[in-house]
């Protein structure tokens, strides 16, 4: 299963819609975590939030994860970072405060 998390801070529907639209064709499920967001996935399960315990057990049973650079998830779960895949953009596009050319992406 692959992981699809955008945080709890902002909404980024672009990403949750980039991965709804190429979901039909990976070659396993994807569980989306969406936030405050208004795009709901049609090719993917998703949910608005998932509580940290729940989301403990899916970061240790998914294949991948699928984030946006937010620093908050590198810190808790260091270990996963290796398999995360990271799609950024800047905060003034409203969608992720974490400037991925910003020193916290270079210290990950």
């Amino acid at each position: 299963m692959i992981l699809l998390t955008v945080g709890t801070q902002l909404p980024f529907d672009r990403f949750v819609r980039l991965v709804d639209d190429i979901a039909p064709t990976l070659p396993m499920s994807v569980l989306a975590q969406i936030g405050t967001g208004h795009f709901h996935p049609a090719n993917m399960d998703w949910r608005d939030f998932i509580g940290p315990v729940e989301f403990e057990a899916l970061v240790r049973d998914c294949a991948f994860i699928v984030s946006h650079a937010g620093i908050g998830r590198k810190v808790k779960r260091p270990k996963a970072v290796a398999e995360t895949c990271d799609n950024s953009t800047r905060f003034s596009r409203n969608c992720a405060p974490d400037d991925p050319a910003g020193p916290t992406a270079a210290s990950a």
